[in-house]
């Protein structure tokens, strides 16, 4: 009894740290990047999303490290299904997320596209990701960002200019929690599992998943609540980038990574990107609805159980 109460107790302190750590680095490099007004989007799918990835990086890296493939693989496809199945879902729960015309015609799109060519390149590494194919994942992800760039450059900010003070010493201290959260996050999950008699795989879907992506719900709600829609979007997306071509790519050095058990989650991937363009097209276009969002959370918690019991 008293050790499923230590590990959860664990668990839910490391988790903790990794927020407050995620938030620290992102109020204080968001502030740092408005000072020379770059555009809200741009903030979005950079500064934000690697802030909010840090969780999974850190996560994902460290258990690597420990070779811990299956956590590693795990809580990377699991963030990226719980970013939109769960995240995103939640955050419409909250109030409508506009989508505008760029983003559908661009961002979505790309994210299907990006799935793809992730499962393309599993194709012929027969599912392993060592450093050669994660080099071609660093490749991809930095095109992306500099087509990206290239694309926002001349938008002006949508956002009111920020008040935030700018500390070197926060930024420190807010990649100490994350690594230190990291850490005890994987060891209290691993634990936990064995004393639930779960796979190590699923632990990391699901407990590592959902709790290393709170981040994003955050900066997602509170985006929407502040009436920056790109912002909350640009997030999610931003985050499913880091996840696929980031994080994995720099993960594939310590360790090879094996993705043979995850490609049916990550065809569910492809179809969770491509609800959101039939989303933004039925009802009340270029929304994401809180029916839709509700529609998709209940496909989550289908997912999940199907998974458990699997």
């Amino acid at each position: 009894m008293w050790a499923y109460i230590f590990s959860i107790a664990i668990l839910a302190a490391s988790i903790y740290a990794l927020v407050q750590g995620a938030e620290l680095f992102i109020n204080q490099s968001s502030a740092l990047a408005r000072k020379y007004h770059i555009p809200e989007f741009l903030i979005g799918i950079t500064i934000v999303a690697f802030g909010t990835s840090l969780p999974e990086f850190i996560i994902s890296f460290i258990a690597a490290s420990q070779g811990n493939v299956a956590v590693s693989t795990s809580n990377i496809i699991g963030s990226c299904i719980a970013n939109i199945g769960f995240i995103l879902a939640v955050t419409a729960l909250f109030g409508a997320i506009k989508i505008n015309k760029a983003n559908l015609k661009f961002d979505i799109p790309l994210s299907v596209f990006s799935v793809i060519i992730f499962l393309v390149i599993l194709y012929f590494t027969n599912g392993q990701i060592n450093w050669i194919a994660g080099i071609v994942l660093l490749v991809i992800f930095a095109a992306y960002f500099v087509l990206v760039y290239f694309r926002e450059k001349n938008k002006s900010m949508e956002s009111t200019p920020t008040h935030a003070k700018i500390h070197p010493f926060l930024i420190i201290l807010s990649i100490g929690l994350i690594a230190a959260g990291g850490k005890f996050a994987v060891d209290s999950a691993i634990d936990l599992a064995g004393l639930l008699h779960i796979s190590n795989g699923f632990a990391g879907f699901t407990i590592l998943a959902i709790g290393s992506s709170l981040p994003e719900l955050i900066v997602s709600v509170v985006a929407l609540k502040n009436g920056k829609n790109a912002l909350s979007l640009g997030n999610i997306i931003g985050s499913n980038f880091f996840n696929l071509f980031f994080i994995i790519g720099i993960s594939s050095f310590v360790t090879t990574l094996s993705f043979n058990d995850y490609i049916y989650e990550l065809v569910i991937l492809v179809l969770y990107n491509l609800a959101l363009v039939a989303a933004a097209l039925i009802g009340k276009k270029f929304y994401i609805s809180k029916r839709e969002g509700l529609f998709i959370l209940i496909s989550y918690m289908v997912l999940i159980v199907y998974l458990f019991y699997r």
